[in-house]
């Protein structure tokens, strides 16, 4: 049906939001809702155009990862239950209403709901990973690939699980700084990129200051290495 989505003009979502509650960042690692805030970074929807589209976000993913019919179909979701779903994610201040969209013929609106920053920045896991199992053997991998690369022997012990634990935590807490001093400029230079450059500008500041805080973790990261 033809419509015409009218935006609030005092609706602005942030830059950048940084989150350090471990109650909000539940929202980010569940699957009903970390997808309904995927979905939403292409632009504001109406809970039906929500669950349509995350309806087909989860069968995509499903599909590619091979999962059985039976498997997705309790994957797909109803409007009842996606409004659930934006109610809560609203109620924590995630998203908000930010327009109405109006069907020609007909004069009853829908709301239109959008996130309310461009970037959520969110402690994603507990640093405690990289020196537990799962990042032991993660770790033990990485350092394995990298000696390939350097023709050395594989490191040996947790030591590179416990670098790797120092320059995230180190990162993590000058990016929560840069952001919580600097919000105003940030959302201004967040707002001249387009959709996935964001994601890309995050990774490369990532990258950048391990590499200006190189000199911290050399002599460390040479020994744990064999270099």
């Amino acid at each position: 049906m033809e419509h015409r989505d009218f935006l609030d003009t005092e609706f602005k979502p942030d830059g950048i939001k940084t989150i350090r509650d471990p109650k909000i960042i539940e929202y980010f690692e569940d699957e009903n809702f970390s997808v309904i805030l995927n979905v939403l970074r292409e632009k504001p929807m109406t809970v039906k155009e929500l669950t349509q589209r995350y309806n087909d976000y989860v069968t995509e993913r499903a599909t590619k990862q091979r999962l059985p019919q039976e498997r997705i179909l309790e994957k797909l979701r109803t409007n009842k239950t996606m409004y659930r779903y934006i109610k809560e994610l609203t109620k924590v201040k995630l998203i908000a209403p930010a327009g109405q969209r109006m069907v020609i013929g007909k004069t009853a609106t829908e709301v239109l709901y959008d996130r309310t920053a461009r970037i959520f920045y969110t402690s994603q896991e507990s640093l405690d990973w990289w020196v537990g199992e799962n990042g032991k053997r993660t770790t033990a991998a990485s350092g394995g690939l990298i000696s390939l690369t350097l023709n050395t022997s594989a490191p040996k012990g947790d030591c590179l699980a416990k670098i790797m634990q120092k320059i995230v935590s180190e990162n993590e807490q000058a990016m929560f700084k840069i952001f919580d001093d600097n919000q105003e400029e940030v959302t201004k230079l967040i707002y001249t990129l387009e959709g996935r450059e964001t994601d890309r500008a995050l990774y490369a500041m990532n990258i950048l200051l391990a590499i200006i805080n190189s000199e911290k973790y050399k002599k460390e990261l040479e020994e744990c290495l064999g270099i």
